[in-house]
């Protein structure tokens, strides 16, 4: 780890699921069950699934763990209900197809906007119909937590993390409804939640090692070094997915070459290799 000062990282992203022939509502099978095991958690969160992951304290741990809980639930969904993991960022749903009271429950609360200093407004479920967006949030915790260091963090984090996820992400409208730049929350004294990525980053290895490697960057350059790297660009370019100026930002924000080398280089799984029946 390139970072100094120790941090913990933990994750809720969630995910849509398809029957092999279309994405479907979640609740429609699980219902409110709140399926927990030993040190991670699953439940349908809208029509999509949640999990939660461990806290863990290494790159290792991140990539293992989250490859672990992700290919359990595949294969519990698989076996139980007939659905297969889809890498859908955004999706579309007929009003027919929403018909559980769980399909109309958006976020448990607010986010913040770090850039605004004030709440983001929580999706109008009469203007949104039918579309729904996957997150893949970051919770990054470390020793005495404070609010103007976590604010710096998720700017610094925009500038890196949050460039990179919309040059590499399929191209999708989610931060029309939520993750714009700078979005937050915090557990005082504990943790800061981003919230800006999509779930691209789940279903790879590879793109989970990265994102394990850009926090770990960003926390140095915050905690270690008080380096403030933000950009004016960079709320327009993330929330219009500007690839030209993400591109320029990161390129600006990372001073190990190595490392953007291989943020540059990482091409996206086009398709999950754990099963044949997944729909984009």
């Amino acid at each position: 780890m390139r970072s100094k000062t120790p941090f913990t990282l933990g994750t809720d992203p969630e995910l849509f699921y398809s029957n092999g022939s279309k994405i479907v509502a979640v609740p429609d099978f699980l219902d409110d069950e709140f399926m927990e095991e030993d040190d991670f958690n699953f439940f349908a969160d809208n029509a999509l699934l949640e999990y939660n992951t461990r806290v863990v304290t290494s790159k290792d741990e991140f990539v293992k763990h989250n490859r672990e809980v992700y290919d359990f639930i595949a294969n519990f969904m698989e076996k139980n209900h007939n659905l297969y993991p889809s890498m859908a960022i955004d999706h579309t749903f007929e009003s027919s197809e929403l018909t559980h009271p769980l399909c109309e429950e958006f976020g448990c609360q607010p986010d913040m906007n770090a850039y605004k200093g004030k709440e983001n407004p929580k999706p109008d479920i009469t203007k949104v119909g039918g579309y729904r967006v996957a997150g893949g949030h970051i919770h990054i915790g470390y020793q005495n937590e404070k609010k103007s260091t976590s604010l710096l963090l998720i700017k610094n984090l925009d500038a890196t993390l949050g460039a990179w996820s919309v040059l590499k992400e399929a191209p999708n409208s989610r931060r029309q409804q939520y993750g714009q730049a700078g979005s937050y929350r915090r557990l005082e004294g504990i943790k800061v939640e981003y919230r800006t990525l999509s779930n691209f980053w789940i279903h790879d290895d590879k793109a989970a090692e990265l994102v394990f490697d850009l926090i770990d960057y960003a926390v140095w350059v915050t905690i270690d070094k008080g380096i403030n790297l933000e950009d004016s660009r960079i709320i327009d370019a993330i929330n219009n997915r500007d690839l030209e100026v993400c591109e320029e930002i990161l390129t600006n924000s990372l001073t190990d070459e190595k490392l953007l080398k291989c943020l540059i280089q990482y091409t996206p799984m086009q398709t999950l290799p754990s099963t044949k029946k997944v729909l984009l």
